[in-house]
């Protein structure tokens, strides 16, 4: 499952932009992807989205006063099974996959492969 972490939130962020009609610019390389949304004639973008290869996790920014703040972490996910109740998820930990268990329904999943079955991310708790 090499960098099927990175498949994923590239997908995700794909899914999700892929009818914005604000415009808004992506930046891509075989190492990172990066979503820039401007206000026209600003040179710091007011909200970002990236996801690198080395790390596998979405990271989205926002822009408070001329800087751009950290606001919350993607964690890519793939459900391994449910029953009545829950749902299995293998979670990318940004080190390696861990299982756990979350309410059937909680969470948003799309196919990417074949083989890997649903898939999608999980936000975390905002930044501060």
């Amino acid at each position: 499952m090499r960098h099927t972490q990175f498949a994923i939130c590239e997908a995700w962020l794909a899914r999700i932009y892929r009818d914005h009609s604000n415009p808004y610019t992506v930046e891509r390389s075989e190492m990172h992807t990066r979503y820039l949304f401007h206000f026209v004639g600003d040179a710091v973008p007011f909200y970002t989205m990236h996801t690198f290869r080395a790390e596998g996790l979405l990271r989205e920014f926002a822009r408070v006063g001329d800087d751009l703040k950290p606001l919350a972490v993607g964690r890519p996910f793939i459900e391994v099974g449910s029953g009545a109740s829950s749902t299995l998820l293998r979670v990318w930990t940004g080190e390696y996959w861990d299982l756990r268990l979350v309410k059937r329904g909680s969470v948003d999943s799309f196919a990417l492969y074949l083989n890997c079955g649903a898939v999608g991310v999980l936000w975390g708790s905002r930044c501060q």
